[in-house]
């Protein structure tokens, strides 16, 4: 066994061996991280562009709904989305509900009969045990009300789960992924405030489930997802003291 790897116990986060660069040196090689969100949106648009084919692909299937007229649609700053593998197509959310779906080099709105509320934030991701795109929470249209509500695309509508249930709790800044192991799927609930404390919840179709770990990282959390190779769920998280943070690499074996 590399010594440098650490051995993987039971209801616990551990930590990865290298720490990262200090974000006020990020700061200064960007001029200002409020820059980011502009770039990633920007940068959306771009690989948008980038995909494009010279002509209409009229001889291609095109899925049900309306092409965008332009072909590039407004989506807003931070869009939600996430690859439908079943479809083949990617699902996109934006900021006014509506529901798009990238395939074919285009983009095609849904016109879904059944729609979450419009929101920005939530988590998002592929759930191939339900064969869905499965949504939650975010900060709802209007900027003032954090939402806790579980969603699911099934292809051509979408439909609200688990109402009534128990759920994770309103944040700003989940990150969700699914855990082929587990057979469910891993939601962090983090926090603006640094060093906040973190809630790890799991979902299996039916219900979400708090899980109670030791140590692990605290807020800001910035995304998870499953490494097949070490069969656990790795969390990007920062450690912050005032204006500096280092970012951390996290894993949880599922236990």
């Amino acid at each position: 066994m590399n010594a440098h790897q650490p051995v993987l116990s039971d209801d616990e986060w551990l930590p990865g061996d290298q720490p990262g660069p200090p974000l006020t040196a990020l700061v200064r090689q960007r001029r200002g991280l409020v820059f980011g969100a502009l770039a990633v949106a920007l940068a959306l648009a771009v690989v948008v562009v980038a995909q494009r084919p010279a002509a209409p692909p009229s001889a291609r299937a095109r899925p049900s709904g309306s092409p965008a007229p332009s072909g590039i649609p407004f989506f807003g700053l931070f869009p939600l989305f996430a690859f439908d593998p079943d479809h083949q197509q990617v699902v996109l959310l934006d900021f006014r509900a509506q529901t798009w779906l990238w395939s074919n080099h285009q983009w095609t709105q849904a016109h879904a009969p059944v729609t979450p509320p419009a929101r920005t934030g939530a988590a998002v991701a592929w759930n191939p045990g339900l064969h869905a795109v499965l949504l939650f929470g975010g900060l709802a249209d209007g900027g003032q009300t954090l939402l806790r509500d579980t969603w699911a695309w099934n292809g051509s509508t979408w439909r609200e789960v688990g109402r009534g249930r128990l759920a994770p709790p309103a944040s700003l800044m989940s990150s969700m992924a699914y855990d082929v192991d587990l057979h469910e799927m891993v939601l962090v609930a983090s926090d603006i405030h640094f060093r906040a404390p973190i809630q790890l919840w799991t979902y299996d179709g039916l219900a979400w489930r708090q899980r109670s770990v030791s140590g692990g990282p605290t807020s800001p959390v910035a995304a998870i997802g499953f490494d097949p190779r070490t069969r656990t769920m790795v969390a990007i998280a920062g450690d912050c003291a005032g204006f500096e943070c280092r970012s951390q690499t996290w894993s949880w074996d599922g236990d």
